[in-house]
Order: structure tokens, then sequence, then C-alpha cells
């Protein structure tokens, strides 16, 4: 009956699909904010179809203040925070436990979790979610709570504090440490990252049929073929940096730039990866001691890619795009 956007998966079905580690999660998440990242949409609809109709019944019956769902100005936001997101998330939550009927609250959880895995066994915090609801109901069958019966206010009062004071905070940390698997991607832009990254496709689940991938694979190669093609004609002599205007040395510069930009891509995702949790950000381009990158490091990978040494100028043009603050002066410290 229920469901999200088909062109949207959530990152745990693409975890599965491409059997991805945290470090590589980090790095396409990076990659797809903020135009194809969409941290809150499941959990607004959840919202919006399971708990907000019993949250403004309870505001209206005894004048209670609800929560209201978290804003987000993604497209102002310079980088993707899962962890203030998922705070986010775990607050509304048990706001929610407090004022609206377990039933509710169990029925919309249900929901993030059918949207969010393939597979059941992949729900690693189910005796969690079922412990704190089992606590919920035996507080509301104590106070004798139901969705057609209306309590005092001062017993609803009452009641709402003793399901606040009896229940632990670390009775919701679940919500936070599920939260990075229910944020939904543009399938096709993920897919394409992934390609770029060379990270291999593995199975098929809900949302990424081979069929889809091989066609988006195919895409990309016809892509990769008319770049190809244009590298040799004869209009790009113009713009090419100091080229002898061979079609061999037109050819290399345009490599050359080609692997550098997306170089300088990885580059600013494994920035952001660094920034995000040193814990599990793995060094590639940047010093595994200051985060930050070289001249050296930066060329020295471009010529590992072209199997041939880079053009030097054009690597140069691109290198300049780095961020001065992730530079470091001179020789990286071991």
């Amino acid at each position: 009956m229920y469901d999200y956007d088909p062109d949207k998966v959530s990152v745990s079905r693409l975890r599965r699909s491409y059997e991805l580690n945290d470090h590589e999660i980090a790095i396409v998440l990076a990659a797809l904010w903020p135009h194809a990242l969409f941290p809150l949409e499941l959990w607004r609809k959840t919202h919006d179809l399971f708990w907000s109709g019993f949250a403004n019944s309870v505001a209206v019956f005894y004048s209670v203040v609800i929560p209201e769902f978290p804003d987000s100005n993604a497209p102002k936001e310079k980088y993707f925070f899962a962890h203030l997101y998922a705070q986010d998330m775990e607050n509304l939550f048990s706001m929610l436990a407090s004022r609206i009927h377990v039933n509710a609250l169990r029925e919309g959880l249900r929901y993030i979790v059918s949207m969010t895995y393939e597979n059941i066994e992949d729900v690693t915090f189910q005796d969690k979610m079922d412990a704190l609801f089992e606590h919920l109901s035996i507080i509301e069958e104590n106070n004798d709570y139901k969705f057609t019966q209306h309590l005092t206010k001062e017993k609803f009062i009452a009641f709402m504090e003793e399901k606040i004071f009896n229940i632990p905070a670390s009775w919701y940390f679940f919500i936070s440490k599920m939260y990075q698997d229910t944020v939904l991607v543009d399938t096709v832009a993920a897919i394409r990252h992934l390609y770029f990254l060379k990270i291999p496709f593995k199975k098929e689940v809900k949302g990424i049929p081979r069929s889809l991938v091989e066609s988006i694979y195919k895409e990309l190669a016809e892509e990769a073929a008319r770049m190809v093609s244009n590298t040799v004609q004869p209009q790009e002599q113009t713009t090419a940096p100091r080229s002898t205007g061979s079609r061999k040395d037109i050819a290399r510069i345009n490599a050359a730039r080609q692997v550098c930009e997306q170089l300088l891509e990885e580059l600013l995702q494994e920035r952001q990866a660094f920034e995000n949790d040193k814990n599990t950000w793995k060094p590639r381009l940047l010093n595994h001691i200051n985060g930050k990158t070289n001249w050296d490091t930066f060329i020295n990978v471009a010529e590992t890619r072209l199997g041939d040494k880079p053009h030097r100028a054009a690597a140069r043009e691109v290198w300049k795009k780095v961020p001065a603050e992730y530079i470091h002066p001179g020789r990286m410290p071991e």
C-alpha cells in the first residue's frame, strides 16, 4: 500500500547490493550530497502516515507541546553530517514515544524497517525495538491508555512523565545506530558513482535490479567512447595547454585532465569522510596525520591511474582547484 519514490533506494539496500564497507558508504554519501541524497525523506513520510495524526490529537485533547518534524536546509549545508540527522530522529522518536500510543509508534517503525532492509537478518536491533515496545505497552496498560479513551489532562501528564522517567535514554540509541541505513539515495546517481569507483555490482536487491545496473553501465561506456572520440577533434587544439597541436599531444592533455578531475572529486569526498569520522576514514589521497595532501601525492596517483606520466600543465590546472586548507606545503609527515 505504501511505497516511496521508485527512483530512490535505501543505503542499506545499496550496501547489500555492492557489499560496501563503512568507508565506501561514506565516500558515496559525500559524493551524492546534497542533490542526490535524501536524509529525512523516509522518516518524514513515516511521520506523516503514522505519527503526526495521533500527535496532533494529543495536542488538542491535552494541550501538550508536540515535537515538530526537524527542518533541513540541505542545499546550504556544505557537508552531510549523518550523526546530526541521526540525533534529530532519535530525539523525535523518543518524544513521540512519550505522547502517542505504542501501536502507532510500532507501526511507523515497522514501515521504516520494511522500506530500509532487504532481509530480516539485516535488522540488527530487533531485540532492542521489541524490548522498548514491550516496556511502553506495560506502562500504557497500567494506565488504561487506549486510542478511544481520553484521560484527564492531569492523568495524561502524569502518564507521559512516567514514560519519560521510566525509560532510559539509552533505550532509544538504536535509532541513531540504524539511521544511516534509512537514508535514501538517487539510485542512478549512486550506481554511476560506484562504477567510477570501480566497485563491482554483486547482487540484485529491491530497487537495484541487474537490468538497471547493466543499462547504466552501457550508457557510461557509450559516454566514455564519445569522450575518447572528442579528444582527437581539431577544435580542441585552441583550449589545450602547451599543446604541439598533434592528436597524440591533445589526447594526452585530455586524459590527464580527466584523471585529475576525478582525483579532485575523490579528494574532496575523502576530506569529508575524514571530517565526519576519523575512526572509520581510511587514507588514500590524504595524509593519515593531518588529513591533507600535497602536489607530489596528487601527481603520483595520477601517474599510477594513467600508467604514464601525466601532462604536467594540464594536471597543474586541476591542482589549482584543490582548497588551500587541504594542502600540506612541502613534504608530507611520516
